[in-house]
């Protein structure tokens, strides 16, 4: 299983091991099964995660291709069919990750 996180859920410069732990204490954590209207905020952390990870190791004509639109049809469809089943986390009623 894969995790996508919003950056700003997480304290900037602490390694993995600390976001951790700070996640644990400053966020309210809750995991259920994705639905339809998710597909747009799980487009947005995903188009936006790949943006922050893989700007200046892979070609920026690649990256263009990664649009929120796209990868909305994507989760949208995988959601539909479950496949593979989809969840998300939530900090409140704010999607922070899939």
């Amino acid at each position: 299983m894969a995790i996508a996180f919003k950056s700003e859920a997480f304290p900037a410069g602490l390694p993995p091991s600390a976001s951790k732990i700070a996640m644990s204490s400053s966020l309210d954590i809750q995991v259920r099964p994705a639905t339809l209207r998710d597909a747009k905020a799980i487009a947005e952390i995903h188009v936006n995660a790949w943006l922050a990870a893989y700007t200046g190791l892979i070609p920026e004509d690649h990256l263009k291709t990664l649009t929120i639109d796209k990868r909305n049809d994507m989760w949208r469809e995988a959601i539909q069919y479950s496949e593979p089943q989809v969840v998300v986390a939530l900090d409140g009623a704010a999607i922070v990750g899939f």
